[in-house]
């Protein structure tokens, strides 16, 4: 195992008190500088931004990814470019995760017992498949995954999730020496389900962020989020609200509480951590309330802005709601994914940030 990956090789055992977490309530206002109609492109999720090029992922599309040029800080939906499609090919993704790394997008192929391949298509050959470099990875069965993963270095990749009979709930890829290093860490909630139950609610839909010896939990259910120091052990909790459920009748499977929330939208760049709390709940496998100021009830508006030493800046209040949202590499503008509520058009919006 190559030295680098020893940063994520301790044991971490981690008791987390589960109990409402106080933000401080100090608001920004956002006014939209601009928006642009992109209805007819069925993005699904915003996943990377910088002076060039808006990156998202695609809905009821043969392709999975877009990309739409920037030019002047405007969105120039004209020149946009989809790609990678859905299929078993060599060149195509059965269910994929996005991670847009140095240039770089890093796909992450996987199938519903673990990943099937890893393609790295740098932006520079996006339309060049002969660029376009793929892994097999037959070693990496019997894993779950949570909503996405991040970049250590070129071949190492840190997910939520992992071995389903493994309690830890954050593994670590190595994809030159085809190594997988499951973290010990398990948050400790009180609910006395199997190590598998426990295992599926806290990575699916989880996710993962890393900062140089710092990594961000953000749990898929409940509202818990905290920075792990991968060299002590410590951490520093933003949200400890663990989720509430109970094992289902299977044993493996989970029922989500009504009184539990729905985790977050998350995102972070190398200085500040985004949290926005989903404030809809899951009432008899239907979203309650039913919508929110006139949007679908999964939509947010306030963002809370962290940085990566755990304190508390502000909370963002967008103009719209909005469904996704990733802030540019310069950490200057915000880019949401809404919609129009008379018409339904899908929109991005466009914040200047403080």
């Amino acid at each position: 195992m190559r030295p680098v990956f020893f940063l994520f090789s301790l044991m971490i055992f981690l008791l987390i008190s589960c109990k409402q977490t106080k933000i401080s309530s100090k608001e920004l206002p956002l006014s939209a500088e601009q928006s642009q109609i992109v209805d007819s492109c069925y993005l699904f999720e915003l996943l990377h931004a910088d002076d060039n090029r808006l990156v998202a992922s695609l809905l009821y599309s043969s392709d999975q990814l877009m990309t739409i040029p920037i030019r002047d800080s405007i969105l120039i939906l004209e020149g946009h470019e989809e790609f990678l499609k859905k299929g078993r090919g060599d060149a195509e993704v059965i269910n994929a995760l996005y991670k847009i790394h140095q240039d770089t997008i890093h796909v992450v192929s996987f199938t519903g017992t673990g990943i099937d391949k890893i393609i790295k298509i740098p932006f520079a050959g996006i339309d060049d498949y002969s660029s376009w470099k793929i892994t097999g990875t037959p070693l990496y069965q019997g894993l779950y995954l949570g909503m996405n993963f991040d970049v250590l270095d070129d071949d190492i990749y840190v997910f939520a999730g992992g071995k389903i009979d493994d309690e830890g709930v954050i593994c670590c890829v190595d994809n030159k020496d085809f190594d997988i290093e499951q973290l010990d860490f398990v948050p400790q909630d009180k609910n006395d389900c199997s190590s598998v139950v426990k295992h599926i609610v806290y990575s699916s839909e989880s996710k993962v962020f890393v900062n140089g010896k710092n990594l961000l939990y953000v749990c898929g259910k409940g509202r818990l989020a905290l920075i792990i120091d991968s060299i002590n052990g410590s951490t520093r909790n933003l949200y400890d609200e663990c989720p509430v459920y109970s094992a289902a009748t299977d044993g493996i499977n989970y029922r989500l509480s009504p009184k539990s929330h729905l985790g977050f939208y998350a995102y972070a760049s190398d200085s500040m951590i985004y949290l926005s709390p989903i404030l809809a709940r899951l009432v008899n496998g239907m979203y309650d309330p039913a919508e929110y100021k006139g949007y679908p009830s999964y939509f947010i508006d306030r963002i809370d802005v962290f940085s990566w030493e755990g304190k508390k800046h502000y909370t963002l209040c967008l103009e719209y709601p909005s469904s996704s949202f990733v802030i540019n590499e310069r950490g200057d503008r915000l880019y949401a994914l809404s919609e129009n509520p008379n018409t339904g058009d899908q929109v991005v919006y466009v914040y200047n940030l403080p």
